[in-house]
């Protein structure tokens, strides 16, 4: 009776040990840079049109092992440069805010995803990832396309990033040039294969695979805990 009590104590002690480290690495809030300008949704799309500058929407949720990869691309350039010349919003997707799924809801569910709205407040579809199924997800690897999005949007809307016009030149540098140019031949450049892994999905596991590892811990321990309880009763 009493080793069976010590296997029981034991047995519980493992999984205490199993239960506690992964979820609360899942569990602990993701700590985003201070290095980037934090708007309020609604307050971005006040600002949005009096200053006519597009928004950057980050959507993550604090279980998600993939947005607690991305946030620290958001810690310094290019992404912390870029993020200037747009309105950045975080949100969380858990706390499920209204305006999320009745205006954005057709984006998807998954996280990390981040989108950009243009002044008015409409979807800039033509800025993303480049991911054939998560058009909206990014991974570390991709802070540089990230931040050319901003600047894209940014010179969309003819804010800070919008290229200055040209200056008309004098008619006899117009001739001379006009004279010494040659025409240069465009070699297309093939787009790279994409190879970003599955986004995970907002409000569970999604194709996240640290949690199924965690699901299978648990199905052999309760395995474990029915033998010995047979055993037990056997005796």
């Amino acid at each position: 009776m009493e080793k069976t009590i010590r296997k029981r104590h034991l047995l519980a002690l493992l999984l205490g040990t199993l239960l506690s480290c992964p979820v609360a690495a899942l569990a602990a809030p993701i700590t985003w840079t201070d290095a980037v300008a934090w708007t309020p949704f609604e307050q971005a799309l006040t600002r949005a049109k009096s200053e006519n500058k597009p928004v950057c929407v980050v959507v993550y949720a604090d279980w998600c092992p993939k947005c607690r990869g991305l946030a620290p691309a958001f810690e310094g350039p290019p992404i912390t440069d870029a993020s200037r010349e747009v309105i950045m919003v975080l949100q969380d997707s858990e706390q499920k805010p209204e305006w999320l799924k009745s205006r954005f809801g057709d984006l998807g569910n998954y996280v990390p995803r981040v989108f950009f709205l243009k002044p008015d407040g409409s979807v800039d579809r033509s800025l993303d990832s480049g991911h054939p199924r998560y058009p909206f997800f990014y991974t570390p690897g991709k802070a540089s396309l990230l931040a050319d999005n901003m600047r894209a949007a940014a010179q969309a809307a003819g804010g800070p990033a919008a290229a200055a016009p040209p200056q008309p030149a004098a008619p006899a540098a117009v001739a001379a040039a006009g004279a010494a140019a040659q025409p240069i031949a465009q070699v297309p450049v093939a787009a790279a294969p994409q190879t970003d892994p599955p986004a995970a999905t907002a409000g569970g596991m999604g194709e996240d695979y640290g949690l199924l590892v965690l699901i299978a811990l648990l199905v052999v321990i309760g395995l474990v805990v029915s033998r010995l309880g047979r055993k037990q009763n056997e005796a």
